[in-house]
C-alpha cells in the first residue's frame, strides 16, 4: 500500500513538472531582468527540456513502483538506478536512456542558471 502511494506521489510529481515546463512557471522564480536575451533563451529552453526529462525519470520510477505494488512483490521496488537498468534492457532502452541522460544534462545546465539568477 505504501509503495503504491509513493508511486502515485511520483506520478503526480511528474505531471506537475510537465505543467511547470510547458506553462513556463519556472520563469517566475528567475530574475530575468538581469539576464541577457541569449541567457533568457537558454534558461527557457533548458528549463522546458530539463523539467520534461526529470518528469520522464519520475514517471519511469513511478511505473516500476506501481507495478511492484500491484504484483505484491516486496523485492521489486527499485530506485533510479534499478529503474533505468531495467529500461536499458528493453529493446529501445539504450536510445531512451541516451535521450533521458541528455535531458538530465540539460536540466543540470538549467540548475546552474537557476542557481545564479534565482529570485528568493
Amino acid at each position: 500500500m505504501i509503495v503504491g502511494l509513493v508511486a502515485t506521489v511520483l506520478a503526480v510529481t511528474a505531471c506537475v513538472l510537465v505543467y511547470w515546463a510547458f506553462s513556463r512557471r519556472f520563469e517566475e522564480s528567475l530574475r530575468t531582468g538581469e539576464m541577457s536575451r541569449e541567457l533568457r533563451r537558454l534558461a527557457l529552453v533548458t528549463g522546458v527540456v530539463g523539467l520534461c526529462a526529470l518528469s520522464v525519470v519520475c514517471g519511469i520510477i513511478s511505473w516500476f513502483l506501481f507495478t511492484s505494488a500491484v504484483e505484491f512483490d516486496p523485492g521489486a521496488p527499485v530506485g533510479i538506478g534499478g529503474a533505468l537498468g531495467k529500461l536499458g534492457a528493453s529493446p529501445y532502452g539504450s536510445v531512451l536512456l541516451g535521450v533521458t541522460a541528455a535531458g538530465l544534462i540539460v536540466f543540470c545546465v538549467f540548475d546552474l542558471v537557476q542557481a545564479r539568477y534565482h529570485d528568493a
